[in-house]
């Protein structure tokens, strides 16, 4: 790629590359892109880190325990409780 030396109004010299100024990247790091994403994703989906598209089985094992949570009883007792602080500043306002 050739680059042309430029002056530009007071004497400052502009650098630009010749067709269009787009960088390019040799087939080689293409490819070990490429190679690394692919790898990637297989991890993602479970597929080891092998080569082709095929990817890996998927791991036969049983889903993530959900964490967290409310149960119904918790769910009851903090509804009685916001219920009753709420009766509590109804009470208070009512007095003032």
């Amino acid at each position: 790629m050739a680059v042309a030396a430029v002056v530009v109004g007071g004497g400052a010299v502009v650098r630009a590359r010749a067709g269009g100024g787009r960088r390019s990247m040799s087939a080689a790091t293409r490819a070990k892109l490429s190679a690394a994403a692919k790898a990637r994703w297989a991890k993602r989906r479970g597929g080891g880190g092998g080569g082709g598209g095929g990817g890996g089985a998927a791991k036969a094992s049983k889903p993530a325990k959900k964490k967290g949570g409310l149960t119904a009883a918790g769910r009851r007792k903090l509804s009685m409780m916001m219920k009753a602080r709420w009766a509590a500043r109804r009470r208070a306002q009512g007095r003032k």
